[in-house]
């Protein structure tokens, strides 16, 4: 099923926000277990969050994308709470990568961390965070 043609880049994770939360409330109303993975694209590789999240953060694009992604989170988080779901599920968030160097400030920061996407040898490529939370 074709959703959008042609495709529009900066509206997609306000999109997935509210796909998830639906799929959410559906397995609840139905009470069905699931598994729920919800991928973000933006911070990843073309940096265009949407207008609401352009030019929010001091750390250009990528932190724009950031905030959004932040967001979209708090929501997800917000839902699983609302819906009571928050006892019995566990949630796991992670990174990949880095910051794009090669875009310069407008790609990402990774502090004192040398390297970033696609140079693993180096700690900016490799170092990730992860956040776990377990009922």
């Amino acid at each position: 099923e074709v959703v959008e043609q042609p495709f529009d880049l900066p509206s997609l994770t306000p999109k997935m926000t509210l796909e998830t939360v639906k799929f959410l409330e559906e397995r609840k109303s139905n009470n069905e277990p699931f598994l729920l993975e919800v991928s973000y694209w933006n911070p990843h590789t073309d940096l265009l969050p949407a207008k609401e999240f352009r030019g929010k953060s001091r750390h250009g694009r990528y932190g724009d994308s950031v905030e959004e992604m932040d967001w979209s989170i708090g929501v997800v988080m917000e839902t699983l709470d609302r819906l009571g779901l928050m006892e019995d599920t566990f949630v796991y968030f992670t990174s990949d990568n880095g910051g794009h160097l090669e875009m310069g400030t407008e790609g990402g920061w990774n502090g004192a961390y040398k390297g970033g996407k696609v140079q693993g040898g180096s700690e900016g490529g490799i170092r990730v965070p992860t956040l776990v939370q377990w009922p």
